[in-house]
């Protein structure tokens, strides 16, 4: 899984760790791991980052716009 879309979509947002942290309810330093790519996101986490991002978890976890999560 690449996080490079979830990455792109923070700095385009201006979103922060902290920021997306507080909004989805995963710790910070579980965030650092799984945005480079030490560990993977769980599926509840992945639709809690694409909430707070406003953005199709598909496209975010995946480069399509399929919703994947669905």
């Amino acid at each position: 899984m690449d996080c490079k879309m979830v990455k792109a979509e923070m700095t385009l947002r201006s979103v922060r760790i902290a920021d997306l942290a507080k909004g989805t309810g995963i710790p910070k330093h579980r965030l650092y791991r799984k945005l480079r790519g030490e560990s993977e996101f769980r599926r509840s986490e992945m639709a809690a980052v694409a909430a707070f991002l406003e953005c199709d978890p598909g496209m975010l976890f995946f480069g399509d716009g399929h919703g994947a999560l669905a």
